[in-house]
């Protein structure tokens, strides 16, 4: 495996599907050729790795337990419980203003759901706005495949040996039906996770394969120490802490 650090982003290898995924079929002639000439960008600390991203509740905003109550109380009310909280330690992103999210096992312990939220920073200056997203997958690991379900758009294409249907929508009941009717399709059950050291196993060994394969295909360039630097310098500081 590529030892972790910060990597940005590289346009110049995104796929004509992940180019029109992003800016629609209108823009999309424009947009992919504009992405040819664009330069890397961003600095994400990679692989997501479990102990990396595992938190504290504490470590979590009021606004993230504000804005997250209703997806909450809906995957209790469908037998999820909650395995831990996470967050990134390692953000180096000005527009990102707080991130947090909460992993979920279902009763049967064979389906897995991530809670992510995020607020940042969207528009060119004077007119700048905030945008706050809550995303939801639900996933399903087959003997060959891995199944998710995800309100989420996707920047890049899934990795060879994944599956992933976009359901653009705020209610967690539908998303999870739309996910069980995929799941019921299959010929086998999913996976069992035991325990949460058998899900962090395959957490960890899963983020090593898509990253690994995001890397292959140029989409990751290192971040030099120096850009490290400058970005940091750029950050702004830590929110406070949520209500425990």
């Amino acid at each position: 495996m590529r030892p972790a650090q910060y990597y940005k982003s590289n346009p110049r290898a995104l796929s004509f599907r992940e180019v029109a995924r992003s800016s629609g079929l209108v823009r999309l002639p424009f947009a992919y050729i504009a992405s040819r000439f664009m330069q890397p960008s961003g600095q994400t600390w990679l692989p997501y790795l479990w102990a990396e991203l595992q938190c504290e509740e504490q470590d979590l905003t009021k606004r993230f337990f504000k804005a997250t109550d209703a997806h909450r109380t809906e995957l209790e009310r469908l037998g999820f419980a909650q395995v831990l909280p996470h967050k990134s330690r390692r953000l180096l992103n000005p527009e990102i203003l707080d991130q947090g999210g909460i992993w979920y096992l279902s009763g049967c312990r064979r389906h897995f759901c991530t809670l992510s939220y995020y607020v940042r920073l969207q528009g060119p200056l004077p007119c700048t706005s905030e945008r706050e997203f809550v995303g939801v997958a639900f996933t399903a690991v087959f003997s060959q495949e891995i199944l998710s379900c995800t309100n989420e758009r996707y920047h890049f294409d899934p990795a060879p040996g994944h599956r992933v249907f976009l359901c653009p929508t705020r209610d967690v009941r539908v998303l999870h039906r739309h996910f069980l009717e995929r799941v019921s399709k299959g010929a086998q059950l999913p996976r069992e996770f035991s325990d949460t050291p058998t899900l962090q196993t395959w957490f960890d060994s899963n983020a090593v394969e898509v990253f690994e394969h995001h890397l292959s295909r140029g989409l990751y360039m290192p971040v030099s120490d120096a850009e490290v630097e400058l970005a940091r310098r750029a950050s702004l500081p830590p929110l406070p802490e949520g209500p425990q």
